[in-house]
């Protein structure tokens, strides 16, 4: 009978000790205010009738906070709203909720970009194609890589070179294709296709995926209420839980779209990279690729290096003109790169970069005309 009151004795120290301890922790989170990280993405306030109206729009993307301080449409400011509002900009009054914006106007055929002038003899015609990356999602059109090329390479010859910008935000391929052969249209002596992994093409059983995922790039976990009655502990351990559920599960998507999963994607996507290579080459014009590896883990083990590879093989075998901007990035502390902790698009910073290293991998294979 001692023996079993000294193990009781025993079980009741430990639970005890335990139960302390849980207290403790929650005591602690508590005290330091502990709430799952969240932050509200940013809104889309346009003059055109519905955002999928891009001709001649103007539209305003907008974020509750600016930490790198380059969102520079201050909405908090009565006569910037009275500006836009005379427009035609409607729903301003969420600017009290989400005060920091940039600017997009697009021209007449709906890209970020002036509209498109006739050729001019002796400057040098860079297109340039892609999706949110390459329209400059997060970034002020002067900061995008493609208008800092512009300048790289005008630096020493001002005047030589034009850069038009032809990406489009949500743009995979198949859509990318028709993009470049309006790019083509454009009498280019060079097209540089940024492109992105989730530009890839995905079958309709694969493509169904999609939804139960972050996609590494804008960030949709809603905000969390909190709760007097729920314990912070529970708060922590489910977060801790569903953010690597979700880091798992999206990494396997991406690594995914590319492999077995995916292969009738994957192989129209090798073909679309064929079929722009081919398109370039009857009109005389180089092709350029240069792949964006996602904004995740680039201090550290970044998930998708293979997948880089893959792309790589590919451009090589079809005699594309392939860069990978992953070292030009990786090492450097992944927020840093940013635009915004929910919408994680390359900053100016990542932009300035990027434009550093392909200014001199587009101006070798242009000549002038």
């Amino acid at each position: 009978m001692s023996r079993v009151r000294a193990l009781a004795a025993n079980v009741g120290l430990a639970g005890g000790a335990v139960l302390a301890v849980l207290l403790v922790a929650e005591g602690t989170l508590r005290a330091v205010g502990f709430r799952p990280e969240r932050h509200l993405t940013r809104i889309r306030l346009t003059n055109a009738a519905d955002l999928t109206v891009r001709a001649n729009a103007l539209v305003l993307d907008c974020y509750p906070s600016d930490p790198s301080g380059s969102f520079d449409v201050a909405l908090g400011d009565e006569s910037v709203r009275r500006r836009y509002a005379a427009e035609g900009v409607r729903g301003l009054e969420r600017a009290a909720e989400f005060p920091h914006a940039l600017e997009f106007r697009y021209n007449s055929r709906g890209f970020r970009e002036k509209e498109f002038p006739p050729r001019r003899p002796g400057v040098r015609r860079l297109v340039v194609v892609g999706d949110s990356f390459t329209e400059g999602q997060g970034a002020r059109e002067a900061d995008t890589y493609v208008r800092r090329l512009e300048g790289l390479l005008n630096a020493d010859e001002p005047g030589t070179w034009e850069v038009l910008n032809l990406g489009w935000r949500a743009l995979d391929f198949p859509k990318l294709r028709e993009t470049f052969d309006h790019a083509l249209d454009l009498e280019p002596d060079v097209v540089l296709f940024g492109m992105v992994l989730n530009d890839g093409e995905r079958s309709a059983a694969f493509d169904r995926q999609w939804p139960v995922l972050n996609d590494w790039i804008m960030v949709r976990r809603p905000p969390e209420t909190p709760s007097l009655l729920r314990p912070r502990l529970v708060s922590f351990v489910h977060d801790r839980l569903e953010t690597s559920r979700i880091a798992r599960d999206t990494t396997r998507w991406y690594r995914d779209m590319y492999g077995p999963a995916n292969a009738e994607g994957w192989q129209r996507t090798r073909e679309d990279l064929r079929a722009m290579r081919q398109a370039a080459d009857r009109r005389g014009v180089p092709l350029v690729v240069a792949l964006w590896p996602l904004l995740v883990d680039l201090e550290k083990d970044y998930p998708f290096g293979d997948v880089h590879e893959k792309i790589a093989r590919v451009c090589e075998r079809s005699s594309i003109p392939f860069t990978d901007l992953l070292p030009v990035l990786r090492g450097r502390p992944t927020p840093s790169l940013w635009a915004h902790p929910a919408d994680w698009h390359p900053n100016a910073l990542a932009h300035r970069l990027v434009a550093e290293a392909l200014a001199p991998r587009v101006r070798a294979p242009a000549a002038p005309r």
